[in-house]
């Protein structure tokens, strides 16, 4: 069975652990960002909503800040 890049997206998707959740991301090149994840996007990365801007983060450590 062989799943390519946008079938692995919707399906990551659909099972994407927080999504609509706030949480801190450290450990990347600009220090922490804190935002609301979004999704994965089409390149694989997490997206993230940060002061009404997307960002795709490919690392870093995720940290939950609420109990949503």
């Amino acid at each position: 069975y062989s799943l390519r890049l946008p079938g692995f997206i919707s399906l990551a998707n659909g099972m994407l652990l927080w999504k609509g959740s706030m949480v801190r991301i450290s450990d990347i090149s600009e220090g922490e960002i804190m935002g609301e994840i979004c999704g994965i996007g089409k390149t694989g990365g997490l997206i993230i909503t940060e002061s009404g801007r997307e960002k795709e983060i490919f690392s870093g450590t995720v940290i939950r800040l609420n109990n949503q």
